[in-house]
């Protein structure tokens, strides 16, 4: 295992994967590709399915830090620590106007998490940072710690930063401030599904009946724009920590710290937790089933 290329080890940690293992009746194709690893590159017919993963994460952990192990810190510190609560979410790869946001926690606010690592440029972090600032309340930079040194007085203070250690922990360089003067009610309401802004317009007295397909969409961007943008984020903040099929902290702190951001990106919820756990736990030359 120790000889597997990087692009290799890092291929059990692809959303498809996980959420084939996931899956009632699933992880073949996953013990498949795990046996492939195990025959080309070493390591006993002993091994369980967790083994493997455990081990490519602490070889991957070992060389450059990627994304993945950022996510995992966000996770951490967000959600599974006294900062979360029993209602924490959590959204990886979150659509926010022009900008894909890394990471998005829900729980007391809306915390935005752009990651740059070492490998990452800051082209696009001025319009990245805007888009965020017009959806969510607390905007945050999580980096290294050379990257942090070098965006201290190239953001705005408002925007907290925050770096990850060699030991892999979350260290604040500058908390997130409050920031709702940019906010927009639309925007925000762009964030979220049709029925989900539908939901949240209706609380303010919006509806969507007897308007053809069409116009919807329309409408409600219209009437959006009558209403106070904060009420809107705190509307929109529950909607998502209500949204069904996310998964809750209870069911992510089941998991080995090194599959919890794979769960994540997979999406997984509840249930799919109990399944992943299962076979997690078997041999990767398991026999199956006739």
């Amino acid at each position: 295992m120790e000889e597997a290329s990087s692009s290799e080890l890092w291929g059990i940690f692809k959303p498809s994967v996980v959420r084939e293992l996931s899956r009632a009746e699933g992880g073949g194709e996953t013990r498949s590709y795990l046996k492939r690893l195990l025959l080309q590159h070493g390591g006993p017919k002993s091994a369980r399915v967790s083994d493997v993963y455990e081990t490519a994460f602490a070889h991957l952990s070992r060389n450059q830090p990627a994304e993945y192990f950022y996510k995992n810190a966000v996770l951490q510190r967000n959600v599974l620590s006294r900062y979360g609560s029993k209602r924490s979410r959590v959204f990886f790869e979150f659509r926010a106007g022009t900008s894909k946001l890394d990471a998005l926690i829900a729980r007391d606010s809306m915390h935005a998490y752009e990651i740059k690592t070492e490998r990452d440029h800051f082209r696009r972090l001025p319009t990245q940072i805007s888009d965020y600032q017009q959806r969510f309340a607390h905007v945050w930079i999580l980096s290294s710690e050379k990257q942090a040194a070098r965006l201290e007085g190239q953001v705005s203070s408002a925007v907290g930063l925050a770096y990850m250690s060699s030991r892999r922990t979350f260290e604040i360089v500058r908390e997130a401030s409050r920031n709702t003067a940019g906010l927009r009610a639309a925007a925000i309401l762009e964030c979220l599904r049709r029925n989900e802004y539908l939901k949240v317009l209706e609380e303010f007295g919006f509806s969507g009946l007897g308007l053809p397909n069409t116009a919807v969409f329309r409408e409600a961007m219209k009437f959006s724009s009558t209403l106070d943008p904060e009420q809107v984020h705190e509307a929109t903040l529950e909607r998502l920590k209500d949204r069904p099929n996310a998964l809750s902290v209870s069911a992510l702190a089941k998991l080995p710290l090194y599959i919890r951001a794979a769960a994540v990106a997979a999406r997984c919820d509840d249930e799919d937790v109990q399944v992943l756990l299962k076979n997690l736990a078997c041999k990767v030359y398991q026999k199956e089933r006739a």
